[in-house]
């Protein structure tokens, strides 16, 4: 019996023990006030405000911008719920002949673009569209996901939330966009061996019982016996 304890304690373990890495490549720069842009377009803004008629430009999906910085941080102006970066003055005031200003949602930092997804960490359990953000709403693409794309969720994964931020190669080019979380199945323990795991724990429960009731009525019988043999003496 203990024999068996330890073989399914191993078993167990090596379930949950088993290491699920994913592996992201990125370009080593010194430069930290380098960004590009990760939705298919981001407006640029005179004020950090959002406000159509305070747009002044657009900058395109993987374009590089460089960011105002004040003692190696971005800076950054909020606009009630909204945040904005600042572009370099030096850069794009001649180009804009004002401040410019970005949602920071929009940019990543250059140091962390992803050129390779050698492990994905998800797939669409359904046909599926992907949104990009847009003037900080998602919008509608017209690139559509078929059932069982690999994709990779590069802020991690919350059932909860409407929609997950999602990286994806579409035609050899690395795209980030959103998906509904719906449609996303995230990589993992499959919920078959949680229940396998739930019915051999029940399963043990009934035997352990079953065993235990068992002495215990060899035990009364014993005793039993004992007493009648007394009596008779």
């Amino acid at each position: 019996m203990k024999r068996f304890y330890t073989i399914f304690l191993f078993c167990f373990a090596i379930i949950f023990l088993i290491p699920n890495f994913q592996f992201v490549q990125a370009d080593d720069l010194s430069q930290n006030n380098t960004y590009f842009v990760t939705a298919n377009f981001a407006n640029v803004y005179s004020e950090p405000i959002l406000n159509s008629e305070k747009i002044i430009g657009e900058i395109k999906h993987k374009e590089i911008v460089y960011l105002e910085m004040d003692n190696n941080t971005p800076k950054t102006f909020n606009d009630g719920d909204f945040t904005f970066y600042q572009l370099s003055e030096e850069i794009y005031s001649p180009i804009y002949n004002s401040n410019a200003f970005i949602l920071t949602e929009l940019v990543i930092q250059k140091s962390k673009e992803i050129t390779s997804i050698p492990s994905f960490n998800a797939k669409t359990n359904s046909n599926c569209t992907v949104y990009f953000l847009k003037d900080n709403e998602k919008v509608e693409s017209d690139i559509k996901l078929e059932k069982g794309t690999k994709i990779f969720l590069y802020e991690g994964y919350a059932r909860k939330k409407t929609f997950t931020a999602i990286a994806f190669i579409n035609e050899k080019e690395i795209y980030y966009g959103y998906l509904e979380t719906r449609y996303i199945s995230p990589n993992g323990i499959n919920p078959i061996i949680f229940t396998c795991i739930f019915l051999t724990l029940a399963v043990l429960g009934i035997i352990f019982a079953w065993v235990f009731m068992k002495r215990s009525k060899v035990r009364v019988k014993g005793k039993a016996y004992n007493l009648k043999n007394k009596n008779k003496k």
